[in-house]
């Protein structure tokens, strides 16, 4: 037995990996469909909190002391000290212990490890009781990775003073009263006035705690160029709120967080945060191909229905087969609904495809009879858009007498002329008769339009009073390249 999976995650598989607390639920089928629903919850322990506590030490003795408290986590805990005064990770003291004594001024790190492996840390600094006074000044870090933090400090006491600075790596110590262009981190300073006394201090920098991402979701179009692309942002890392600017195809661009009605292509995305920080990245989004239509013929002989027609069709979104819609164009009537019909007679036949996403594509076939007389067609395309200079010239390959039915008249009449003027754009179908053999030869054309010829244009004002810094820029879509240009200055 063939069991499906889906789990209230998405998940397919029957066992789910790398979770976090939740319920779960899942829905079981089998191969008949029946079906059996279940939940589970998977938990999570408490977070490991500590509670650090120190006692100061007298001036150049080793009396002071440090001490942790643990609550959460999984017990029992591990302990591990190390002696980070002068650098990071520092040099280990002390053992398996919640607490450490006989220390100097300095500062402490304790490394709490549970019975899970799960682990937190944390600094304990130990002044001298008559140390200086030392106050600070902590700028932030602005951008992930970054290193614009900086600590200044103010020290009240008995010079002169000396300072010792330890942090995270790659930070190595410094011996400066403040410290600058440096990484987000646990900074610790040491300051030793003139009696030898010592104040010490764990003094943090922030920033922000991952960088700048879109998690971005892209919805492809439905059907080939058309502008249901979308791009919704979830954005995380830096420091909210951001900023968004796109541009991408078709002279596109937005603010917005979340795009739609999009064509296929590239979109260049660029976020700024609240700190000025800037991200980039370039989305793709894609469109299925074009559905199309490859057609076989086998013609008619002449006065007998036994053409055949069958297409073959690649493209769009489809996952068993396409909808096949034929009509014969004589009268408009549906014959046929698979990719192959025959009995046909001579005619010109439109066959629309349909995928699953309701795109569609649609050719004109023309069937000929086998022995009809041979069509050439000359066309002229319409110049202007909206204008009717279309025509087609026909041409019909033998010296016998026919008859011609354009099917911009309607159909049957078989009195129209050979050739056609005065068109608009359109797709324009003819039926050929030659009336010695009885044969029929068939046509289908095609006459095009420019787009609408469109101006726009950006004026830049003078500068000055009566001076000649004006500029007119204009854009030119449509019609048809080249274009000529006729200025009449109307002051």
């Amino acid at each position: 037995i063939n069991y499906s999976y889906l789990w209230s995650n998405n998940g397919i598989t029957e066992d789910l990996n790398g979770l976090g607390a939740g319920i779960y639920s899942v829905i079981v089928t089998d191969n008949n469909g029946c079906q059996v629903f279940d939940t589970t919850e998977i938990t999570s322990p408490t977070p490991l909190n500590l509670t650090p506590n120190s006692n100061d030490a007298t001036c150049t003795f080793s009396n002071g002391d440090v001490s942790i408290a643990v609550t959460g986590g999984n017990p029992t805990y591990n302990y591990s000290w190390t002696d980070v005064t002068n650098a990071q990770p520092g040099t280990a003291i002390g053992g398996n212990n919640t607490s450490v004594n006989s220390l100097p001024a300095g500062s402490y790190q304790v490394l709490v490890t549970d019975n899970s492996g799960c682990s937190d840390s944390t600094i304990i600094a130990v002044s001298n009781t008559n140390g200086p006074t030392v106050t600070s000044l902590i700028t932030d870090v602005l951008c992930y990775g970054g290193a614009s933090g900086a600590i200044n400090i103010t020290v009240v006491g008995t010079p002169n003073f000396s300072y010792n600075w330890s942090g995270p790596l790659p930070f190595t110590g410094a011996n400066t009263e403040d410290i600058a262009s440096v990484e987000a981190g646990v900074y610790t300073i040491a300051v030793t006035d003139g009696n030898n006394c010592v104040t010490s201090q764990v003094l943090t920098i922030n920033g922000p705690t991952s960088p700048i991402q879109d998690n971005a979701i892209v919805t492809i179009l439905n059907c080939y160029n058309d502008t249901t692309g979308g791009i919704d942002l979830t954005p995380s890392g830096g420091t909210a709120p951001y900023i968004f600017t796109w541009i991408g195809p078709n002279s596109f661009s937005s603010n917005s967080e979340d795009i739609n009605q999009l064509f296929s292509g590239n979109y260049n995305l660029h976020i700024d945060d609240n700190n000025g920080c800037g991200y980039d990245n370039t989305i793709i989004v894609n469109q299925p191909d074009s559905i199309q239509i490859t057609p076989n013929i086998t013609q008619p002989t002449c006065g007998v229905n036994d053409g055949v027609i069958s297409v073959t069709v690649v493209g769009g979104t489809v996952a068993n087969d396409y909808i096949y819609s034929w009509v014969d164009l004589l009268n408009g009537t549906n014959v046929g609904n698979t990719n192959s019909i025959s009995s046909l007679p001579a005619g010109n036949y439109q066959i629309t495809i349909t995928d699953d996403n309701g795109c569609s594509n649609n050719i004109i076939i023309s069937l000929s009879d086998a022995n009809a007389p041979p069509l050439t067609t000359t066309i002229t395309n319409v110049d202007c858009f909206g204008n009717s200079t279309g025509a087609i010239d026909l041409t019909v390959g033998g010296n016998n007498t026919y008859s011609f039915d354009w099917d911009n008249d309607g159909t049957g009449d078989n009195d129209d002329l050979e050739d056609l003027s005065s068109l608009s754009e359109g797709t324009y179908n003819v039926i050929v008769i030659d009336l010695v053999t009885g044969c029929i030869a068939t046509a289908s054309v095609n006459i095009t339009e420019p787009d609408a010829l469109s101006l726009t244009a950006n004026t830049t004002d003078l500068t000055c009073f009566n001076d000649n810094t004006g500029v007119i820029d204009i854009t030119v879509t449509g019609g048809t390249t080249l274009y000529s240009f006729d200025w009449d200055n109307l002051v």
